[in-house]
């Protein structure tokens, strides 16, 4: 037989035979590969989706608009055609865009509110890149939207909301309350920058939404020359954006998302390779005696070696084999979590070289990470074994010592700037991910230490056996304590993301004096509004008005601006104001806390017909409710008597408090009631946000999941070194009279101070921070906590794990008996 032949064999028969030790071995290559494959296929769908042609970005060379100003007029609009005539731009498309579009199911009163809204020419748009649409195939965006009332909406919309094409949809822009019955008749699966939770429309639809003429309020341009062309447009007026200068701005956050997912996968595939490191050692530990054996018939160093590594390819190429399937299965799920979280439009597409580069990059880290633990274990001098003396591996020469730490380092290091695709992002992250390992865990170390050292537990001794150890030996979980940390905090962070919106839905579901209902009309429909709701004994609401004007100006500085909107009440009730007191004189104007006008500042209001009403800054306001109704952000308050001289309102709004448990009924009835306004339940309009939170909470569980397998994973691969060190140790304790179940506990209580000290820590950070966001936070802050029962939960979790990892680990080494154990024999 062959030697290459032999070495295989042998290798084999030492895996099928390794048991419990090649288990974890071979678990900890099938983390590190299936980490590496999931994450940088996420990586490169986010890259995808996010990293795009300039173009691409904004769906055309130039973005422009009017700044705090509402629609681009029809003079503005002819200063855009003769630019085209004269060349300087090539062409143009007007878009309605807007971010307070809204709609229902008519079977349903969830609102939802889609991050956009985009009325299109459908003959012109997009300029630039391709609004694709997944149903129905090959029609034209002229032929769907050829009708007022027509939409399209993306396919996360779709999904999220198991919408389809022909269902009906009541549509509203909340900025002016008109309801109108809508059409889905397409669904479109990406979009010219990949974004979604868009609803295209019309210009014809966008005029039935807002009840005016002129509907746009940006404009998408191509030009040969950019740059000259903004020069233009600014000195025309417009405010202007480069697809160029967008997608420079851009650029870097972009690629640290993906940087940061592709991080965590070589955190994966670098705690795989310690694990495997650590496995190999105990495992090549055991068999001195079997390489003195093969040196004493005549074997040299380097066949042994060459039959080590034979084994450790056997077990790196099964591992990264299944490490790569499981790793493209976890990427289509952690795929689809993600989106569900983002607007992005992310398309899975699982790659052929990542699935591969996963498999060669998990066999080359087995074997460089076990390249120590191999020339190491075949250093065992012959003589030993004739003699009868302590086999004990020779000591490696220093220089090569460390020519071997150098190789792993420049293998992982080529194997980081492979998967960053840049040599010096690669030496930062490599660097910058030790440094936080090895402060993190030195933290954490002394943390333990220090509780340990508080706690003597001497009045149960196989307790304070436990904690002996535990002081000695703490080092060696270093990293398992840092994932498990690591684990912790995002479960925790996760719950309490999860568990804010639950409080907002029972709050509104239990407290009467929240105002959870809202009626959005237009002010033709106020009339009608309150006589039905007289007719249904509903007296107490709270009216407001809001008002769309061409311009405010600060102090008449023209590049100091405000939002043109402003909104009307004939009190303060449910506000706190901050100056002057309410209507203390006229034309006094409030502004939220973040405004950047000050107290006593003129406001020149510019009206759409083109008069001009002056206003005086009393103050500031802020809402006494913590729950925000959608559309109210970002308004200049007034009172109903100086709201008269700014012309017709754009929108009536009616707030109310109704009994929770006839809020859903009310809300029905309301809504069959007024079909051209837009009725608002407050409760369902949170549980969207919910469902936004609960998903997010899954995909953090499903991170934290993946940090809190690599802490178990350490765990056990610690705990098979450490029975191996303290195998004379058992055995000494059984002869004594110890029983394996005692001992069995020993081990139990050691891992498990480790788990509950390291948990409590990672809790304790977390709830650090939400006492110093809720003394500085305000209203949002007060919605962060984290329930005693989620802390239970999660504090049983990782103690219930560890004791499983614990006992799957320990079953087997404690059943030695001391007799064997004395005699050094498995």
């Amino acid at each position: 037989m062959k030697p290459s032949a032999y070495f295989f064999k042998t290798a084999l028969n030492h895996l099928r035979r390794g048991g419990q030790r090649n288990l974890i071995a071979f678990l900890c290559v099938v983390f590190g590969v299936m980490s590496l494959v999931a994450m940088t296929t996420l990586a490169q769908s986010i890259e995808q989706m996010l990293v795009l042609k300039p173009v691409e970005l904004i769906g055309a060379d130039l973005t422009l608009d009017r700044e705090n100003e509402n629609f681009i007029s029809a003079e503005e609009e002819a200063g855009l055609q003769e630019m085209v005539a004269s060349g300087q731009i090539s062409d143009y498309t007007l878009m309605d865009y807007t971010t307070t579009l809204a709609f229902h199911r008519q079977d349903s009163n969830a609102l939802v509110m889609p991050s956009y809204g985009m009325g299109v020419d459908p003959a012109k748009y997009p300029l630039a890149g391709n609004l694709t649409i997944a149903e129905p195939k090959n029609t034209a965006l002229a032929q769907l939207l050829a009708n007022a009332g027509d939409v399209i909406i993306t396919k996360d919309l779709a999904s999220s909301e198991k919408l389809s094409v022909g269902d009906t949809l009541q549509l509203s822009d909340l900025d002016y309350g008109i309801s109108i019955n809508a059409v889905i008749r397409g669904i479109a699966s990406d979009t010219p920058n990949h974004q979604g939770s868009k609803v295209y429309f019309s210009h014809q639809t966008a005029q039935e939404l807002m009840g005016t003429v002129r509907t746009s309020n940006t404009v998408l341009a191509n030009s040969s020359d950019p740059e000259t062309a903004k020069t233009a447009l600014e000195a025309a007026g417009w405010r202007v954006f480069t697809a160029t200068s967008l997608a420079n701005a851009t650029a870097a956050s972009e690629g640290m998302l993906a940087m940061i997912v592709n991080d965590i996968g070589l955190l994966g595939l670098l705690v795989g390779g310690i694990g495997i490191a650590n496995t190999m050692h105990v495992l090549l530990k055991r068999r001195e005696k079997e390489v003195a054996i093969w040196k004493s018939i005549g074997y040299n160093t380097h066949q042994i070696e060459r039959m080590f590594l034979s084994e450790a390819a056997l077990l790196g190429t099964a591992g990264s084999l299944v490490g790569v399937g499981l790793g493209v299965l976890l990427s289509l799920g952690i795929t689809g979590l993600f989106s569900r979280i983002t607007t992005v439009l992310v398309i899975t597409h699982p790659s052929a070289i990542e699935a591969l580069s996963g498999f060669i990059i998990g066999i080359l880290t087995t074997l460089a990470f076990t390249l120590m633990a191999i020339v190491s274990s075949s250093q065992v001098p012959p003589l030993a074994l004739l003699r009868h003396e302590e086999i004990k591996n020779a000591d490696l020469p220093r220089g090569k010592m460390v020519g071997l730490a150098l190789f792993v380092g420049i293998l992982f290091l080529a194997v980081t700037v492979w998967v960053l695709k840049s040599f010096l992002a690669g030496i930062l992250v490599l660097a910058g991910t030790i440094f936080f390992l090895w402060i993190m865990g030195l933290i954490l170390l002394g943390l333990v230490k220090l509780v340990l050292k508080l706690f003597k537990l001497k009045r149960w001794p196989l307790a304070r056996i436990a904690r002996n150890n535990l002081m000695k030996r703490s080092s060696s979980l270093l990293i398992a304590m840092v994932a498990l940390f690591v684990g912790v905090e995002m479960l925790a962070i996760g719950a309490v993301i999860s568990q804010s919106g639950s409080n907002v839905i029972k709050a509104i579901n239990q407290t009467s004096s929240i105002e959870n209902l809202a009626i959005y009309a237009a002010p033709g429909e106020e009339s009608n509004v309150r006589a039905k709701l007289s007719a249904l004994q509903i007296a107490d609401f709270r009216t407001s008005h809001q008002y769309q004007v061409k311009q405010v100006v600060i102090n008449g500085q023209a590049d100091q601006t405000l939002s043109p909107i402003l909104f009307s009440r004939p009190d303060v009730n449910g506000l706190t104001l901050d100056g002057d007191a309410w209507m203390s004189y006229d034309n006094a104007a409030y502004l939220p806390q973040y405004f950047r006008a000050n107290y006593g500042d003129t406001l020149q209001v510019t009206l759409l017909d083109g008069s001009a009403v002056d206003l005086y800054v009393a103050g500031t306001y802020s809402t006494e409710q913590n729950i925000a109704w959608p559309g109210t952000a970002d308004r200049i308050l007034i009172s109903d008597e100086t709201a008269q001289k700014l012309g017709t309102a754009s929108s009536s709004q009616f707030y109310m408090s109704l009994a929770p448990e006839t809020l859903s009924t009310d809300t029905t009835t309301l809504e069959n009631a007024l079909p051209a306004a837009t009725v608002i339940s407050m409760s369902e309009f949170q549980a969207h946000y919910a469902r936004q939170y609960n998903n997010l909470f899954l995909f953090i569980t499903a991170m934290a999941g993946l940090a809190i397998l690599a802490a178990l994973l350490l765990i056990a691969n610690s705990i098979n070194l450490t029975m191996l060190d303290r195998r004379y140790e058992i055995g000494v304790f059984k002869s004594l009279g110890y029983s394996r179940g005692q001992i069995f506990l020993t081990q139990v209580l050691e891992y498990s101070l480790m788990a509950l000290i390291v948990s409590l820590v990672g809790m304790g950070t977390i709830e650090l921070f939400l006492v110093l966001m809720r003394t500085v936070g305000g209203a949002m802050g007060s919605q962060l906590i984290l329930t005693p029962v989620s802390f239970l939960v999660i504090l049983l979790l990782t103690l219930g794990l560890t004791v499983l990892v614990v006992i799957a680990s320990c079953w087997n080494p404690t059943k030695v008996s001391p007799i064997l154990t004395f005699n050094d024999r498995e």
